[in-house]
């Protein structure tokens, strides 16, 4: 029996799926196909639009699943040696490269197939189930516990095929290794997310996106620690300006969707007003210029530079010290994505000392512990990167402090996990966590150092675990230089651009200070 309808709006949502610019799922399309299987000919052949888009839907279906064909082209030359020459070229006329589909929309169209296929397994069953009915109706039954037996079985065959067929399950709890379906709908979900430029979010730094494996990605959640009054809140703001100067192709990929990727900025270590001054700083002007502009003139300035409305958005929100919990995190991102056209990409908070869990810990080392578990999971719901910092704690500081009053080189490399202030268990739920140190030497070169000390998930073999960034002075402070463009400004190794010769023993002698209460 052909019992699926067929119209022109589920003609429009295949052949939108089946020809989105993205990767889409090939159970689908096998779904697509045994969709189409069970629609009455008869019913559409009187309509020759829906008839073409049945054979177009069809014979697309066919091209890609037997002949194992994806290019847009040869299933186009294929297409056309068919009957319907000119409305295919009509048709690829406005398929272009590909439509764009919103996540909503390819969304919508799955869990239509979804529960076509769930219908269409009730549908198949109902005969069994309208025959036992009839007998419970009737009586027409040797005993009741026969009747209750094969009632039972029957209903529960039909729910073992729901549950079959049933793949709305979450692929990030459920997956079945054995079962191709399953693995072909899960690694659909990793190829879109790998293909997706928000894979790898941009930092300002060649040697730290190099250190992340590409860049920041969605669904992850990054710790930076450092010592105090070394620019730890200043390389989180870093973190949110990098990513909206230097991502375009993330702003290009949302724009196609008619959404506006965001990013959220909370601060519960500086006010909005510092946060602003940072920012004026950023772009390379002066506070005292900033004086004596007028607001608007100000604003202009901003907007002409880095806080431009075009791209990638950029909220700032202040916090007041231990007043809330993650759960404020999650509200702003739900707050933000109410507006369908919004999505957040990214959330820095400075910093985790500063917030509380959502449960009562009497331990601080414990809770400390459980805000990095709960940001992970809101990074991991939400689909968005989390950032935040912590401090070293006092056998790092002293440790750091000695290495410079004795003249000892490159004190990162012996920082590691343990010097992570108050809780370690930060790292146990961290995907990367990074130490951060910034180091003088005695000819006048600065530089801040990184060091990946925890990392979970896809890293490259050629990242850089240790990194050296070249500072320099400008407007009386120190800053990075960003070589996103250029040349890199970093090196792997402090002992070859920082040896002087000393004389008393012949041999290269590494010398350096640190400078301290430098911001950056």
């Amino acid at each position: 029996m052909k019992y699926n309808i067929f119209n022109a709006d589920i003609a429009d949502y295949f052949t939108r799926y089946l020809y989105m610019e993205d990767f889409c799922s090939m159970y689908y399309l096998k779904e697509i196909n045994r969709y189409l299987e069970n629609v009455n000919i008869k019913e559409i052949e009187i309509d020759p639009d829906l008839m073409f888009a049945y054979d177009f839907i069809k014979d697309t279906l066919e091209i890609i699943l037997e002949d194992n064909i994806y290019s847009l082209d040869l299933i186009k030359i294929k297409l056309m040696e068919g009957k319907y020459k000119e409305r295919v070229e009509l048709m690829f006329n406005e398929i272009g490269t590909g439509f764009i589909l919103t996540d909503s929309e390819k969304n919508y169209i799955e869990n239509f197939i979804n529960e076509k296929i769930m219908y269409n397994v009730i549908s198949s069953e109902k005969n069994k189930l309208y025959d036992l009915l009839v007998k419970l109706d009737t009586e027409d039954y040797s005993n009741v516990s026969s009747f209750i037996k094969q009632f039972v079985d029957e209903i529960g065959d039909l729910n073992q095929q729901l549950l079959m067929n049933n793949k709305n399950n979450d692929p990030k709890k459920d997956l079945d290794t054995t079962s191709d379906e399953d693995m072909m709908k899960s690694l659909t979900g990793v190829i879109r997310a790998l293909r997706a430029p928000t894979s790898n979010i941009r930092t300002g730094l060649q040697g730290l996106n190099s250190m992340l494996g590409g860049g920041l990605s969605v669904g992850r959640t990054y710790l930076f620690a450092a010592p105090p009054k070394t620019g730890k809140s200043s390389l989180l703001l870093l973190m949110a300006l990098w990513a909206k100067k230097y991502n375009p192709e993330i702003a290009e990929y949302y724009k196609k969707r008619e959404v506006t990727p965001v990013i959220i900025y909370i601060t519960q270590e500086n006010s909005l007003n510092e946060t602003i001054e940072r920012i004026w700083s950023y772009i390379g002007r002066d506070l005292s210029e900033l004086k004596e502009l007028d607001p608007e003139d100000a604003l202009e300035i901003l907007r002409e530079t880095i806080l431009d409305n075009a791209g990638i958005k950029i909220l700032l929100y202040y916090r007041e010290n231990a007043k809330y919990t993650t759960s404020e995190i999650e509200k702003l991102i739900l707050n933000t994505e109410d507006d369908e056209h919004h999505k957040v990409i990214m959330v820095v908070h400075d910093y985790v000392k500063r917030i509380r869990s959502i449960y009562k810990f009497d331990n601080r080392y414990q809770e400390l512990g459980a805000i990095v578990d709960e940001m992970k999971t809101i990074a991991t719901e939400y689909d968005t990167a989390i950032v935040t910092a912590a401090q070293f704690n006092r056998d790092a500081l002293r440790g750091i402090e000695d290495a410079a009053d004795k003249g000892k080189m490159d004190s990162i490399k012996k920082l590691n996990k343990s010097n992570i202030g108050e809780s370690i268990l930060m790292l146990e739920n961290i995907d990367i966590g990074i130490v951060v140190n910034k180091e003088t030497f005695k000819t006048g070169d600065q530089y801040m150092s990184f060091k990946r000390i925890a990392s979970r998930g896809r890293l490259s073999p050629r990242s850089v675990s240790i990194f050296h960034q070249k500072l320099e002075e400008r407007e009386n402070t120190m800053r990075y230089i960003e070589d996103i463009d250029s040349e890199p400004k970093y090196i792997l190794d402090l002992s070859k651009e920082c040896n002087l010769d000393d004389k008393k023993t012949g041999k290269n002698k590494k010398v350096y200070k640190k400078i301290k209460n430098v911001n950056v």
